[in-house]
C-alpha cells in the first residue's frame, strides 16, 4: 500500500491496518465503496479522531491470501482513484491549513447520510 502512495499508520507487525487518508468525508465515500467491492473495513473520523486525521482501518489475518491482500491493495488504488482522492488530498490539506475546520465537520456529518442502494 505504501508502494502505491498510502499511509500506513502503527506497527508493521500489526494485524490491524490503518490507512491514514485524512479527510473524513471522503474517506467515509471510500469506506462504502471498499465495502461494496467486498473489501470489509471500518472508517474512523472526528469525533473518534482529531478533525484531519480520519483513517480506514482494515485488519490482516492468517487466514488471507497473498492473493486476497494484492486484491485489497488493488481495490484501494482503485477506489482512490475513482474518487480523485490524490488530487482531493492536495485541496483538502491547503483547506486545514486555511483554518476551514468547520466546513470539514459539517459535510463529514451529511457524509453519514449517504443513500444506501438495497
Amino acid at each position: 500500500m505504501r508502494k502505491e502512495g498510502f499511509i500506513i499508520m502503527g506497527d508493521d507487525q500489526c494485524a490491524i491496518c490503518p490507512v491514514y487518508l485524512r479527510m473524513e468525508m471522503l474517506g467515509r465515500q471510500m469506506e462504502l465503496e471498499l465495502m461494496r467491492r467486498g473489501i470489509y473495513n471500518i472508517g474512523i473520523g472526528y469525533p473518534v479522531c482529531e478533525i484531519g486525521h480520519g483513517r480506514i482501518r482494515i485488519i490482516i489475518t492468517l487466514g488471507h491470501t497473498f492473493e486476497m491482500i494484492d486484491r485489497c491493495i488493488k481495490t484501494f488504488k482503485e477506489v482512490a482513484d475513482q474518487y480523485n482522492y490524490w488530487d482531493a488530498i492536495k485541496k483538502y490539506d491547503g483547506e486545514l491549513n486555511a483554518g476551514i475546520r468547520r466546513y470539514v465537520v459539517v459535510n463529514w456529518l451529511k457524509s453519514w447520510f449517504v443513500p444506501q442502494e438495497d
